[in-house]
């Protein structure tokens, strides 16, 4: 989760984002989150299209949540990609991300609006036994 919060941040540019990503649950570490920056009304597009994405957008959205902090803004509308309001595009990559079909084609669809609205890809790869985990052989 420290990885996709590290990559998301990196790629807005926001300020401090060399620096130390703190989680709230992280004993080992003291720093406050960084302020999340971004002149788009949202942070992060996660489409309804790309199964478990939602899932990781909610997760980083509790990673954000504090009294501090403004918090991170997701959205799934399409409307919100294609008027070029989302700062990043979280695609989940799983055995499932692309097979034949409507969710496919809606997906790929949202790609490339968000491609040619110049918006940032966050990439996450699913790795563990049991989720239809993907190689890139």
């Amino acid at each position: 989760m420290l990885l996709l919060i590290q990559q998301l941040v990196t790629a807005w540019g926001a300020p401090g984002a060399d620096r130390t990503i703190f989680i709230p649950e992280d004993r080992l570490r003291s720093s406050p989150l960084p302020q999340l920056q971004t002149k788009r009304c949202y942070h992060l597009y996660h489409s309804a299209s790309n199964p478990c994405a939602a899932a990781i957008a909610a997760d980083l959205e509790a990673q954000f949540v504090s009294p501090n902090h403004s918090g991170l803004r997701t959205t799934a509308e399409p409307e919100h990609l294609r008027h070029d309001a989302c700062s990043a595009f979280l695609l989940y990559l799983n055995a499932e991300t692309f097979a034949p079909g409507a969710r496919a084609d809606t997906l790929v669809s949202e790609l490339e609006a968000a491609l040619e609205a110049g918006t940032g890809l966050l990439l996450a790869h699913e790795r563990r036994d049991g989720w239809r985990r993907l190689t890139f052989d």
